[in-house]
């Protein structure tokens, strides 16, 4: 059966339908305007959709059913003892496959009585699993249902298509989508820079390293004021010990106090690690200052 397009230079089904339609439009078209008849209209409808819809199927069909479509079709002309099965190893032996009135091979049910459900729920159109055509159906529901909730895309297609392998079909048409793809890809993880050796420190003290840090504010009841109150963490860098402290106010010395409170109930530590707060900059300032202010001698 030749085909008019080539369906593997397309990306949506949609723009494969509509090409096959104008195709056969303008073709027309210029068999009306060379025999010099009536030209017909270049504007597409429904019927024209529709039908060329139905042909891209039947070609898909024939493409992936050869063997099948063939035997259907003589089948269709030939006395009942004359007519040949389909053969065992077919994927759609089971599947009282038959070809209706345009040509097309669908699944014959047992549900035609159901006023309920549409024609091509009850008599459902067979589809090759590894065909273009297939794919880009498939393709059309999955980007329908924006790339997610994937078992009801497969119910959805089960309303209209039989295509062998429906979940496979689905799974590689979701490997393959360029959207699905970017959403499962992860940044790579940075290599962490390594420890430094006063958190491997062995046979000290706790407490000997310690890490400062701020949080903070909270409101407390004092009273009936709702005065501010900030936090002071101090973590041993090396056991990994916590203490916490409140202080009034974030000033420099609300830090000091805190910090001297800290040593005399801990110990004397031997190197304090902060970051870049005010409050903590302005304590390592006055720290600095008082040590000029010794005699060392």
């Amino acid at each position: 059966m030749p085909s008019i397009v080539d369906s593997t230079k397309f990306s949506t089904w949609q723009r494969l339908v509509r090409a096959v339609a104008n195709a056969k439009r303008i073709a027309a078209w210029m068999v009306a305007r060379h025999r010099k008849l009536t030209l017909p209209s270049l504007k597409l409808s429904q019927r024209d959709l529709m039908e060329s819809e139905r042909n891209l199927i039947r070609q898909a069909q024939w493409e992936g059913f050869t063997e099948e479509m063939t035997i259907l079709t003589r089948n269709h002309s030939v006395d009942l003892d004359r007519k040949k099965p389909i053969d065992s190893g077919s994927p759609i032996k089971d599947c009282a496959s038959y070809l209706d009135e345009y040509g097309v091979l669908r699944v014959k049910g047992r549900i035609d009585s159901a006023s309920a459900v549409t024609e091509d729920a009850k008599r459902p159109i067979i589809l090759p699993k590894d065909n273009a055509v297939t794919k880009l159906i498939v393709f059309s529901y999955h980007k329908k249902f924006q790339h997610r909730n994937h078992e009801t895309v497969v119910n959805e297609l089960k309303q209209r298509f039989y295509i062998p392998k429906i979940r496979t079909v689905m799974k590689s048409v979701r490997w393959s989508c360029k959207l699905c793809a970017l959403r499962r890809c992860k940044p790579k993880n940075p290599e962490m820079a390594d420890l430094p050796p006063i958190r491997f420190e062995a046979g000290i003290r706790p407490l000997t390293y310690t890490g400062i840090d701020c949080f903070g504010p909270y409101k407390v009841k004092v009273g009936r004021q709702y005065p501010k109150r900030w936090g002071i963490i101090y973590t041993c860098l090396t056991t990994r010990a916590v203490r916490l402290d409140v202080v009034p106010s974030y000033d420099t010395d609300a830090c000091i106090l805190s910090i001297r409170d800290f040593i005399n109930r801990k110990g004397v530590v031997q190197t304090f690690y902060t970051d870049n707060g005010t409050n903590l900059k302005g304590a390592n300032n006055e720290l600095a200052n008082e040590i000029k202010k010794i005699d060392f001698e």
